[in-house]
């Protein structure tokens, strides 16, 4: 019905997000929702494996407390096209 609706996104994603909390969702329904919105829900990132050893060489970086090589680390990768998401204990790459 939203969907007809002009693509009523913001009641067709509300609709979506109701389904994808229910626990008998089939998963090819949220395909349909995914193709049809174009979200690329269900797909996942491969990182690089530059990208990759750059985030290993920045967290031994910041685990030596070498922060000035961290930043740099870091920059390096954002240049890339990827982010780094800090935690207290871990990071991660993202792309952007």
């Amino acid at each position: 019905e939203y969907i007809n609706d002009d693509l009523n996104t913001p009641k067709v994603l509300a609709y979506l997000w109701d389904l994808v909390n229910e626990e008998n969702i089939s998963k090819n329904i949220i395909e349909k929702f995914d193709s049809i919105l174009g979200l690329k829900l269900l797909e996942q990132d491969i990182i690089p494996e530059e990208i990759l050893k750059l985030k290993e060489e920045r967290d031994l970086a910041r685990t030596n407390k070498d922060f000035a090589k961290s930043d740099e680390l870091r920059d390096k990768i954002k240049d890339l096209g990827y982010q780094v998401l800090d935690s207290t204990d871990t990071s991660e790459v993202v792309k952007m």
